[in-house]
């Protein structure tokens, strides 16, 4: 499962693309924009294994130009996580 993620994680990161609509200048101080994509997670130390959960990330961002060198940047992030399980392996405990 291990080399799965991380063949989906490299696969991820190869064909994320950039996207801006106009080149950055002294007459553009502020940009933003939107923030999406995926995670999987599992909680761990509770000695069961495989209750992966397949979530979403979203959000906003904003970045404001100071001079030509140098930028600052805001971001807000709602992030989905947890465990997914698809059956009760002991229901009586």
């Amino acid at each position: 499962m291990k080399k799965i993620q991380l063949f989906l994680a490299v696969l991820f990161l190869l064909f994320t693309v950039s996207l801006s609509a106009q080149t950055t200048g002294p007459e553009r101080r502020f940009e933003g924009g939107l923030v999406a994509g995926f995670n999987m997670s599992q909680i761990d130390g509770d000695l069961l294994h495989g209750f992966h959960k397949l979530g979403f990330n979203a959000g906003g961002r904003v970045n404001a130009l100071l001079n030509e060198r140098w930028r600052i940047g805001l971001e807000l992030l709602f992030s989905q996580q947890g465990a997914s399980r698809s059956k009760l392996d002991n229901p009586a405990s």
